[in-house]
């Protein structure tokens, strides 16, 4: 986290030297999703949050067409950085990057300390996270142990149970 940054000038892009900061870095270091960077925070800039998505799997009835063009023939995970930024496009008036941060990580520990899932809801229902957007990195089925790959092929995974280990996506 950052109170700000010096790219001030006329010309200067802060969000995309963060981007291309962090994407360089994902490429060199970043070996499985699970080692992708939580946050990173410029409180008078942005936020980008790691966001993952367990598997697409070409056994999915809706897996065709562009969906494979996406994701290839075999599938994927994803993982991603989406970045909500002050004055993006369909950014509300009041949105902050601290609020991402503070919404993103309540919603890390309500996996952990089950009283804290009603705030985490209602951060989600006033849109404290905002509207990102980001580029996304493929990962094979290897990165599954033996013991789950078969049910994440499978595309054995729900979407939308809160808190569920199983769920399609996640975030951080």
């Amino acid at each position: 986290m950052a109170h700000s940054h010096s790219w001030k000038g006329e010309k200067s892009q802060p969000i995309d030297n963060i981007e291309n900061a962090l994407w360089e870095a994902d490429a060199s270091d970043v070996t499985h999703p699970i080692q992708c960077i939580d946050f990173i925070t410029v409180s008078d800039l942005a936020t980008w949050q790691s966001m993952k998505t367990t598997f697409l799997s070409p056994k999915l009835p809706f897996y065709s067409g562009e969906i494979e063009k996406i994701y290839g023939k075999d599938g994927s995970g994803t993982s991603s950085y989406v970045c909500a930024a002050i004055g993006a496009e369909r950014q509300e008036e009041y949105f902050s990057p601290i609020g991402v941060l503070l919404s993103g990580l309540f919603s890390k520990l309500a996996w952990t300390f089950k009283d804290m899932q009603g705030l985490d809801a209602y951060f989600r229902k006033v849109n404290m996270m905002g509207s990102g957007q980001g580029k996304m990195r493929l990962w094979p089925i290897s990165i599954y142990s033996d013991g789950i790959k078969q049910r994440v092929y499978n595309g054995q995974l729900s979407n939308g149970i809160p808190y569920d280990e199983w769920h399609t996506a996640f975030y951080g």
